[in-house]
């Protein structure tokens, strides 16, 4: 089945894909695991919170930044995560 979805995947897009967004954000250790046995090499969640190199590379954190201006984004990023 997945060798079904690849060659899809790849006709539609031209690559294969090598990474896995959980659909809305749903998922747990199971959806990580399937990820993981699928061949993704990461999939990333909707947890808010910065990404740590030690953390679960099928787990990844995932920010949601908006139509921001460069100094927006710049002022967002200091005030919320390097403060």
């Amino acid at each position: 089945a997945r060798q079904v979805v690849n060659e899809k995947l790849q006709a539609l897009t031209g690559v294969l894909p090598t990474c896995f967004a959980y659909p809305h954000g749903k998922f747990d250790e199971t959806s990580a695991q399937l990820a993981r046995t699928a061949g993704f090499s990461l999939a990333c969640s909707t947890n808010e919170e910065l990404a740590w190199l030690r953390g679960d590379q099928y787990l990844l954190p995932r920010v949601s930044v908006g139509d921001l201006s460069a100094g927006r984004f710049d002022w967002w990023l200091r005030s919320r995560w390097l403060h």
